[in-house]
C-alpha cells in the first residue's frame, strides 16, 4: 500500500469540503482565529470604540480651548483638554489592546470577562469626569474622577495579572508586565494630583507634571505599544526574523531609561539646571535614547524581512515612527535652551504632542487591521464566508480603503498641526488640527463599524 487515497475517494471528498464552506452554513464551530483564551470579541471592540469617542472629544476641546493651550498650558481648560487625549483616547485604547492581546500572548484567559466590562465602564467614566472637572473648575469632580480612574486601573491590573502570572518569557509578555508597572506609577501620581486639587495639600511644580507625563506616555503607553507591536508586526508584514535581540533591547532599554529620567525629573533636577544636567538624568536620557533607536531599528528589521507589499497600515506605522523621531529632536532642543524660558516651555509642549502623535497614528493604523480581524472572526462564526461579489470574504471587505486613506491624511495633518501650533504658538493652527482629529475619529469609527454590516448585505 502506498498510503495514498484512491482517485475515486479523492474526488468524492471535494464536494463535502465545499458544502461546508458555503455562505449561510449553519455551522457554529469557531474559526482558528478565535483561540479559547481570547476574551469576548465585543470587549476589545467596546474599548476601541470608546477611545475613538475620546479622540473626537479631544478634537472638539482643542478647538474650544486653543488659546488656553498656547498661552496658558497649566490652566484648567488646557489640562482638561490634554487629559482627553491621554486618558479618554490613548489609555482607553491601550487597555483595550491589553485585554485583547495579553490572553493571546500568554494563551491564558483573563481572570474575568465581567471584570473587563467593569473596567471599561469605571475607567472611561473617570477619563471623562476628570476633564469635565477641569472644564467646570470643580475640585469635587476632579477628586471623584481620580477615585474612578484608580479603581478602573486596579481592576485592569487584577484581571491582566491572571494570564501574566503564567510565567511567559516572550518579549511581548515581559513588555506588558513592564508597561503595567509604569501604569501603576502613573496611577499613583495621577490620583495624588486629583486629590490634591480637592484638598490643596501641596503645589504642583512643572517638573512633577513632566515626570508624570513621561511615566504615562513612554512608560505605560509607549512600552505597551512596543510590546504589542512585536506580536503584530510579524503577522501583518509576514515578517519573521531569526533573532529577537532588537525587540528585547528596545523594551528593556526604554523601560530603564524612562524610569531613571522621569525619576530624576521628579526629584527636582529639571528645575535646578536642566532635566539632564545631573549625572542620573544624563544617563537616563542616553539609555532612553538608545531604547527608542533600537525600537526604530527593530521596525526597520521587520520591514527588511517582510514578505508582503507595504500597504496602508505600514504607512501609518512609518508616519508614526517619524513623529517619534521628531519628539527626540524636540527633547534634545529643550535641553539646550535656557531652563524655565518660554522657548523651553513651548519645546516641551511640542515634545509631548509629538509623542502623542506617535501613539495616535500607531493606534489608528492598527485599528484598521485589528478591528477587521476581530469582525472577520465574528462573521465566520455566523456562517458568512463570501462577500457580496461571491468571492471569499477577506479583511479588505470590512472597511472602505478610500476612506481609510483619507483618515491617514487627516490624522497626519492633525497631529502635525497640533505639534507645530504648540511650538510656534499658533491658536488658529490648533483649531484646524482639532477639526482634523475630530474627522479622524469620525471617519475611523464609521468606516470600521459600517464595513462588517455592509459585508453581510
Amino acid at each position: 500500500m502506498s498510503g495514498k487515497l484512491p482517485l475515486q475517494e479523492m474526488q468524492v471528498s471535494k464536494p463535502t469540503f465545499r458544502r461546508q464552506s458555503l455562505p449561510g452554513s449553519t455551522t457554529t464551530n469557531p474559526t482558528p482565529n478565535l483561540r479559547p483564551s481570547t476574551p469576548p470579541p465585543l470587549l476589545p471592540l467596546a474599548f476601541l470604540a470608546a477611545s475613538l469617542l475620546g479622540l473626537a472629544g479631544f478634537g472638539i476641546a482643542v478647538i474650544v480651548n486653543s488659546n488656553w493651550l498656547v498661552y496658558s498650558d497649566t490652566s484648567y481648560p488646557a489640562i482638561g483638554t490634554v487629559h482627553l487625549m491621554m486618558l479618554a483616547f490613548l489609555s482607553t485604547a491601550a487597555l483595550g489592546a491589553l485585554h485583547q492581546f495579553t490572553p493571546v500572548i500568554t494563551a491564558k484567559k483573563l481572570r474575568s470577562a465581567r471584570a473587563g466590562w467593569m473596567t471599561l465602564v469605571v475607567f472611561v467614566s473617570g477619563a471623562w469626569m476628570l476633564p469635565v472637572g477641569f472644564f467646570t473648575n470643580s475640585t469635587v469632580v476632579i477628586g471623584l474622577a481620580g477615585v474612578f480612574l484608580f479603581s478602573g486601573i486596579c481592576m485592569a491590573l487584577w484581571n491582566l495579572s491572571g494570564p501574566l502570572r503564567s510565567g511567559t518569557k516572550s518579549i511581548s509578555g515581559m513588555g506588558i508586565k513592564l508597561s503595567l508597572s509604569f501604569l501603576t506609577i502613573t496611577a499613583l501620581f495621577g490620583t495624588t494630583y486629583a486629590l490634591n486639587e480637592n484638598r490643596a495639600w501641596f503645589s504642583l511644580p512643572p517638573h512633577l507634571v513632566l515626570a508624570h507625563a513621561l511615566f504615562g506616555l513612554i512608560g505605560f503607553l509607549g512600552i505597551s505599544y512596543m510590546a504589542v507591536a512585536e506580536k503584530l508586526w510579524p503577522m501583518f508584514l509576514l515578517s519573521h526574523r531569526q533573532s529577537t535581540k532588537l525587540s528585547k533591547r528596545a523594551v528593556y532599554l526604554t523601560a530603564i531609561g524612562v524610569f531613571i529620567t522621569a525619576s530624576s525629573i521628579a526629584a527636582g533636577n529639571w528645575l535646578s539646571g536642566g532635566w539632564v544636567s545631573t549625572i542620573p538624568g544624563f544617563i537616563g536620557g542616553v539609555i532612553l535614547f538608545a531604547g527608542i533607536i533600537t525600537h526604530l531599528s527593530s521596525l526597520g528589521s521587520y520591514i527588511r524581512h517582510k514578505r508582503r507589499h507595504l500597504e496602508l497600515l505600514h504607512v501609518f506605522i512609518l508616519a508614526s515612527a517619524l513623529f517619534l523621531v521628531i519628539s527626540v529632536v524636540l527633547a534634545v532642543l529643550s535641553i539646550l535652551v535656557p531652563t524655565g524660558s518660554v522657548t523651553q516651555s513651548r519645546l516641551i509642549a511640542a515634545f509631548i504632542s509629538a509623542l502623542a502623535g506617535w501613539l495616535t497614528l500607531a493606534v489608528i493604523g492598527h485599528m484598521h487591521k485589528i478591528v477587521p480581524f476581530i469582525s472577520f472572526s465574528l462573521l465566520r462564526t455566523k456562517g458568512v464566508r463570501m462577500n457580496k461579489a461571491g468571492k471569499p470574504l477577506s479583511f479588505g471587505d470590512l472597511y472602505n480603503k478610500n476612506v481609510a486613506r483619507i483618515t491617514l491624511i487627516t490624522s497626519i495633518l492633525g497631529a502635525s498641526g497640533l505639534t507645530i501650533g504648540l511650538l510656534l504658538a499658533l491658536p488658529g493652527l490648533l483649531d484646524i488640527s482639532g477639526v482634523l482629529l475630530l474627522l479622524t475619529a469620525l471617519f475611523t469609527v464609521t468606516n470600521l463599524a459600517v464595513g462588517p454590516w455592509h459585508a453581510r448585505l
